[in-house]
């Protein structure tokens, strides 16, 4: 069959012809992917604190985000290195070996479904934001539809040390007298000594000076850190000292905030002083001091009581 220049013109000019605004033909979607898909969902941890020798959890979950089921991958933890894995508690379908736990051969985890593991550890060494760090198949057991999400890391934890703050009030210095004709001492100093036996050092120490007496409250004239003085020796260089006062109308307060750490097994020495004695005549006055500072072991002797007598 022959055709004619021009027919063949015509059929080559509609099959290029296409309108100005014509859309091409839409692709189909693609296919969704059907692999399993593991993922940490969790590293939970059950304090933010911890003082050494106690015990604390991390809590890891791992779930199947993907399309298809999945066997025998491993989930395990990598804790800080200032602690020790005491015992772990897991879902029935993993089998736990220390940090590492294993998906046996006949539990398949589930698209949508989850397993979890609790360590229990015990702090050893002190440490500031430890974390630890948590892995879902890392042998890849699984061939995933994403190999990048397989991590998860803890909130930071603070391994800690505690101070135990022990007060004591020496032998009070002689008092000095008041002029001929007055009766009582002007003025009364008290040495005591803050010691710090525990094992990790006292930081934002407080000593608080209560007191009846708004004329009479005791000061403190002078501290520093380190043993006991006498008094024709010079002390080590002394400490800022800014204390607050305030009264509720029937007692007055002071405290004392010391920034300087006293670290284990060291010594606040300070000087506490009586001023003039506001009616003499047999009185004795009475104040208590009391410290504390935080995570400080509370003991029954974290205060003391001066006692300044009137009229001798």
């Amino acid at each position: 069959m022959k055709f004619s220049l021009a027919t063949v013109a015509l059929v080559l000019a509609l099959a290029g012809a296409q309108p100005a605004d014509a859309q091409p033909f839409p692709r189909p979607p693609a296919a969704p992917d059907s692999r399993p898909d593991l993922v940490i969902t969790q590293v939970d941890v059950s304090a933010s604190r911890v003082v050494v020798g106690e015990t604390f959890k991390y809590t890891v979950t791992a779930k199947n985000i993907g399309l298809l089921a999945c066997n025998r991958f491993k989930m395990w933890l990598l804790f800080p290195s200032q602690t020790e894995l005491a015992r772990v508690d897991h879902d029935t379908n993993l089998d736990c070996d220390r940090e590492v736990c294993t998906a046996p051969p006949w539990f398949l985890l589930l698209p949508q479904h989850s397993v979890t593991a609790t360590y229990t550890v015990r702090a050893v060494t002190p440490g500031q934001q430890l974390t630890a760090t948590a892995q879902v198949d890392p042998d890849n057991a699984c061939r995933e539809s994403s190999e990048s999400n397989n991590n998860g890391t803890s909130p930071p934890v603070e391994i800690f040390r505690r101070p135990r703050l022990v007060m004591s009030l020496n032998r009070p210095l002689p008092a000095a007298r008041a002029r001929p004709g007055d009766r009582g001492p002007t003025t009364q100093i008290f040495p005591v000594t803050i010691k710090n036996e525990g094992e990790g050092p006292a930081r934002s120490v407080v000593l608080a000076i209560a007191d009846a007496n708004w004329s009479n409250a005791p000061t403190v004239v002078s501290a520093h850190i380190g043993e006991l003085v006498a008094s024709t020796h010079a002390p080590p260089p002394p400490l800022e000292i800014n204390c607050q006062m305030s009264s509720d109308g029937r007692r007055t307060t002071a405290l004392c905030p010391f920034n300087e750490p006293l670290l284990p097994q060291k010594s606040l020495q300070l000087k506490v002083r009586f001023i003039s004695c506001p009616r003499p005549g047999g009185s004795v006055f009475t104040s208590t001091l009391s410290v504390a500072a935080p995570d400080d072991i509370t003991p029954s002797n974290h205060s003391v009581s001066l006692h300044a007598a009137c009229g001798l």
